[in-house]
């Protein structure tokens, strides 16, 4: 997660779905932010009642914005 990732993140032509809880003090202090506005056309959302985990705590959340 900290290394570099090797990867130009302005030329990824995907639809990119970011998801964070505003309650997460720990893994983005922005709350994906800077992240999103490195990737063309990213999806952010922000959960204000989440925390971090969203894929324990918020699965229907993270399966349908991952399309499954």
């Amino acid at each position: 997660m900290a290394d570099r990732w090797g990867l130009d993140l302005g030329a990824l032509n995907i639809t990119v779905h970011l998801l964070f809880g505003a309650r997460d003090q720990v893994h983005s202090p922005d709350h994906g932010a800077v992240l999103a506005s490195r990737i063309p056309g990213a999806d952010r959302q922000v959960l204000p009642e989440a925390g971090g985990a969203l894929l324990w705590t918020h699965p229907d959340v993270v399966f349908d914005a991952a399309g499954i």
